[in-house]
């Protein structure tokens, strides 16, 4: 997995993810988006070629880590609970696996919403509303990650 950060006009952060084979080929990879992020720009490169499966893996990595503390005990970086994040974002991945962002819709979403309260995944019991809408939360975060 290839991460690239940029910056873009405003000064943000631009974080691209791709999958790359090998170590050897990453720069040329990184060469490639570059020419495609100064070609379309970067609205293009954001949420293109990325499984949800990548996007749900560097949000396990960078997003949903263990919480780092200040001195005054205030958090600064992750989440307090990182177990049950990552359970959620493993009950997603049963769902979407390595289907591509662009591609998960409102159908897609109600569809799973159907399933997990139903209880038609396999490996997935039954579960009720409010944990769907938790879970559908985090997939609201992931996406809002793929589209900067």
């Amino acid at each position: 997995m290839l991460v690239s950060r940029y910056k873009i006009d405003d000064g943000k952060p631009l974080d691209i993810l791709r999958q790359v084979e090998n170590k050897s080929a990453i720069k040329p990879r990184q060469a490639e988006i570059e020419v495609e992020l100064l070609k379309n720009g970067p609205a293009q490169l954001v949420a293109g070629k990325v499984t949800f499966r990548q996007l749900a893996q560097y949000a396990k990595d960078h997003i949903y880590v263990a919480a780092v503390y200040d001195d005054q005990e205030t958090k600064i970086l992750g989440v307090r609970s990182v177990v049950p994040a990552h359970a959620t974002l493993n009950n997603l991945v049963a769902f979407f696996g390595d289907i591509d962002v662009r591609k998960i819709n409102e159908k897609k979403l109600t569809d799973y919403q159907v399933a997990r309260l139903t209880g038609t995944i396999t490996k997935l019991r039954k579960v009720s509303l409010s944990i769907v809408d938790r879970e559908l939360s985090k997939a609201r975060r992931l996406f809002s990650i793929a589209l900067g």
